[in-house]
């Protein structure tokens, strides 16, 4: 990163390495600086979600997690994770609408 700070691999390997470590901060920042070099990064949209998650923030999580399934709405994993925030959140009525994109 000190040759190229918009290194996609080098910033999501990083970022990989921060939340294996549990510095929840240090992913987030990684994560957004990577959404900002691609914003269609599927895995950085995914850590930033399941990390909203972890922090108990989750409009932010349900947020990322629409933004991920509205582009790829076959992505069964994030779907699942999806599913169970909103039951978390109590809005299990958002469900219908990303089960039919699916």
């Amino acid at each position: 990163l000190k040759q190229d700070e918009t290194h996609d691999k080098s910033m999501l390997a990083l970022a990989k390495l921060y939340l294996q470590k549990g510095e929840l901060e240090g992913c987030e920042h990684q994560c957004n600086a990577l959404l900002r070099v691609d914003p269609t990064n599927e895995e950085a949209t995914m850590m930033l979600a399941d990390i909203m998650f972890r922090k108990n923030k989750y409009e932010d999580a349900i947020y990322h997690f629409q933004q991920l399934l509205e582009k790829k709405p076959n992505n069964y994993e994030a779907l699942t994770q999806f599913v169970q925030l909103l039951r978390r959140a109590g809005r299990l009525y958002d469900c219908p609408k990303f089960f039919k994109l699916a």
